[in-house]
């Protein structure tokens, strides 16, 4: 919740920003992130972590070269054991995650509608269970789980295209992706890069030579606009 009043402070003040998740809490608040960052020509990144992983850039690879066809259905499970957060609930903690990955690997979608609910099961006054399913702007299907009351860690992704399906898993600092079809399973080999190092460097990178990220504003924009749209067609 302080995300907003700091990343204006900090780009007022001439500084170069690289922002945490969620960029910030409301579409108004990113808009006029935006506005600020037009202003300043400061470079400014959100720190979507997932975006700098090299099995996420793999895939995005398989996704974007047609080899898993036209995506159909996404499942997405982000499950964590605490802790759990008295500003925002866990549909703002984690779902940022899975959104920035959905832009990414999809393009620019946005949320045509969405259902669900959210809970309270560990007594909180956020939510730390979110269920939900979402139909995007280009025809895909989305299942999310969100829990940050659950007993153990599970990070798990399923793609499921008109050619073939991925899973991208990476619970317990495991990474795994297998691309199957026709009953046969492809596990690729990529070499490991610690994210944060990778998205850290990026940063640097851009701030040096005066580009603009590939997390960018625009990016930071799409990503709460669609949390915002779902997350207010929760029960």
């Amino acid at each position: 919740f302080t995300h907003f009043n700091y990343i204006q402070k900090a780009l007022a003040s001439g500084k170069h920003v690289l922002v945490e998740k969620p960029m910030v809490l409301s579409v108004s608040d990113a808009e006029k992130v935006r506005e600020a960052v037009k202003t300043t020509g400061q470079v400014f990144m959100v720190a979507h972590q997932y975006l700098y992983h090299r099995h996420v850039k793999y895939l995005e690879q398989q996704v974007k070269s047609g080899v898993l066809g036209k995506i159909q259905n996404i499942t997405m499970e982000h499950l964590y054991p605490g802790p759990i957060r008295e500003d925002v609930g866990v549909f703002w903690d984690a779902g940022p995650h899975e959104f920035a990955i959905l832009d990414f690997l999809l393009g620019p979608v946005s949320v045509i509608k969405a259902h669900g609910e959210k809970r309270h099961t560990a007594g909180k006054p956020v939510e730390d269970y979110t269920a939900a399913e979402v139909e995007l702007s280009d025809g895909t299907m989305v299942k999310l789980t969100l829990s940050s009351n659950a007993d153990k860690k599970s990070r798990k992704r399923i793609f499921t295209g008109d050619k073939r399906s991925a899973i991208f898993e990476d619970s317990n600092n495991n990474n795994f992706l297998q691309v199957s079809a026709g009953g046969k399973d492809t596990v690729p080999q990529i070499a490991e890069s610690e994210p944060l190092k990778n998205e850290l460097e990026h940063f640097i990178d851009c701030v040096r030579n005066k580009k603009t990220p590939m997390t960018d504003v625009e990016h930071g924009l799409r990503v709460v606009k669609n949390l915002e749209a779902v997350y207010s067609q929760l029960n």
